[in-house]
């Protein structure tokens, strides 16, 4: 599984998150996937007051105000998770 990075353009709080997303794809080897929400606007009604949103699979890490260390800690445990089932 990869990541999914949802956003929008002129975002000054997605392109900080986007920075701290990376830091923990490249810890855990992760492909990100840019997602911006006005391409769908199923996306659109669904994320536009959280953006930036990060999801691992079908897993959501956070959204908002985006912290690595708060995700990989999530990340962590969503995988540990999946392991178990």
């Amino acid at each position: 599984m990869n990541l999914v990075f949802y956003t929008k353009d002129h975002c000054p709080l997605c392109e900080n998150g986007f920075e701290e997303v990376q830091q923990v794809a490249e810890e855990h080897q992760l492909v990100i996937e840019k997602i911006d929400i006005y391409s769908d606007d199923s996306l659109l009604e669904k994320f536009q007051l959280m953006i930036p949103v990060v999801y691992y699979g079908e897993y959501e890490l956070g959204y908002g105000q985006l912290d690595a260390n708060k995700l990989d800690a999530q990340l962590k445990r969503i995988q540990k998770e999946i392991q178990v089932l």
